[in-house]
């Protein structure tokens, strides 16, 4: 008799489990696609996700919004998802998010890094996830989303510049049972 002695690493999906999230999105802007940096905890219990996410962009975009100073726009949000598994069928998953966010963004004067003026607004943004599960505890995926910007009235920015089709690809690292 014959025992079979390879490591062989666990490759279910699972029902539930707590997770961390690291994902570059590349989102519209004023004259082109931006990437942001988004970290995110999350939760995921049978076909049920819920999470909070943090974003961040500085910098690339720029203009002399008050003659002769250069401005850098810079800006943040942060929200709560909520989202189902929609199909789970081993080793994928797809899944469908509705983001809920909340920022700050404003317009830093590049010779001092010091704020010229800035404004709050919401995002809502509905998201779709093309996981693969390569392992049980790492999760790869696409991602595909529309940004809708409510509430912004800053100096030279028009709300609907950073409305539009999102995309990135991220890994979910984290513990599934």
């Amino acid at each position: 008799m014959e025992v079979d002695t390879t490591f062989q690493l666990p490759k279910h999906i699972g029902q539930y489990g707590i997770y961390l999230e690291l994902f570059p999105q590349f989102v519209p802007g004023p004259s082109k696609q931006y990437s942001v940096h988004q970290v995110s905890l999350g939760v995921s219990f049978k076909r049920l996700l819920l999470g909070f996410s943090a974003n961040e962009y500085k910098g690339e975009y720029q203009k002399t919004v008050v003659f002769p100073n250069d401005y850098r726009l810079n800006y943040g949000y942060g929200g709560t998802y909520i989202g189902v598994h929609a199909i789970r069928k081993e080793p994928f998953e797809l899944d469908f998010r509705l983001n809920y966010r909340w920022g700050d963004m404003l317009w830093e004067r590049e010779s001092t890094n010091s704020t010229f003026v800035r404004d709050k607004f919401q995002i809502i943004e509905p998201e779709i996830q093309l996981v693969y599960v390569p392992i049980t505890y790492i999760k790869l995926f696409v991602s595909g989303s529309y940004k809708y910007v409510q509430n912004l009235n800053l100096v030279s920015i028009n709300p609907k510049d950073f409305e539009g089709f999102s995309y990135g690809f991220g890994v979910r690292i984290g513990f599934y049972k």
